[in-house]
């Protein structure tokens, strides 16, 4: 169900709503860029998504029309076993028009619940219990902005040890890549930019761990 409402809170009035220089979790960013929201003039709801239209005015005084979509955050988890990274089965993208490689995923609606929220992901689409999780890490703290011009929707992703003594069901796995060994055949497959930068961040770290050992 799909509702409009020509009378939405003003931008700046939600918990969501951000000034464009806070973020509390990251460092190092720009300052003095913040913008003054004026009016709400549509918004536009389903259980999805919320798609506003909202008048701003910049640090030039010259004012602009935007049209953003509020909607939950992803979560996206890079399982591996002994030395190989495990992918679902392809599953078809209407964005795109076809079945697509993608790492587990899905929505995140409360931070707070995260791991719980891995766990979930992980049963869903490989059949994984919580006992058979070895280890977890975190490779984004804070998360990254999708798109942060249209968008307050922020990406997490973790990387999963599952315990080498768990037998996994084949039939759940799609493809299986050593690591780092296939890692080109791996990301030759993977079309979402989302899973490609998270396993370029896990490519990265580890090739820092292993640069100091």
């Amino acid at each position: 169900m799909i509702s409009i409402d020509g009378n939405c809170d003003r931008p700046g009035e939600s918990d969501s709503d951000l000034p464009l220089d806070s973020h509390p979790q990251r460092k190092n960013q720009p300052s003095g860029l913040t913008w003054t929201p004026l009016e709400c003039f549509a918004e536009i709801k389903n259980p999805w998504l919320i798609l506003k239209g909202e008048r701003w005015r910049d640090d030039q005084q010259r004012e602009f029309d935007y049209w953003r979509v509020e909607k939950a955050d992803s979560l996206i988890v890079l399982p591996q076993q002994d030395d190989r990274l495990l992918l679902p089965h392809p599953i078809f993208r209407p964005g795109v028009g076809r079945a697509t490689w993608d790492f587990p995923g899905g929505r995140l609606k409360n931070l707070a619940r995260m791991e719980d929220t891995l766990v979930a992901i992980l049963n869903r689409e490989l059949a994984l219990p919580a006992d058979s999780i070895s280890k977890i890490l975190l490779l984004n703290p804070g998360g990254w902005s999708v798109n942060s011009s249209f968008s307050n929707q922020k990406l997490y992703g973790y990387w999963v040890s599952v315990d080498p003594n768990y037998a996994i069901n084949p039939k759940v796995i799609g493809a299986q890549f050593q690591v780092p060994q296939q890692l080109p055949d791996l990301l030759s497959i993977l079309d979402c930019l989302q899973c490609r930068s998270l396993l370029r961040e896990w490519q990265q770290r580890n090739e820092l761990v292993d640069g100091h050992s």
